[in-house]
């Protein structure tokens, strides 16, 4: 998440590009898995992020991120790449 929210770049230096997408291929990723996927960041964010518009900032890049994410039949980002 720190290359992510604009931090150094510690993760590709190590392991290359993220490829967070192609990496969670092989798990089911659908609506409830997003959904319970949010409410665990939303979670540490009420924890970790006191300053309320950072916050709803961070959250709002974080349901993107979640929803293109789902790699089932129902997430129209997908084209045409959904787990059997």
């Amino acid at each position: 998440m720190c290359e992510w929210t604009g931090g150094p770049k510690l993760y590709s230096v190590e392991k290359g590009h993220p490829r967070l997408r192609q990496r969670h291929m092989g798990f089911k990723i659908g609506n409830a898995e997003r959904d319970a996927w949010l409410a665990c960041m939303r979670g540490a964010l009420e924890e970790t992020v006191a300053d309320e518009a950072a916050r709803r900032e961070i959250d709002d890049a974080l349901a993107k991120l979640a929803d293109w994410m789902r790699n089932q039949a129902d997430n129209p980002h997908d084209s045409g790449h959904a787990r059997p």
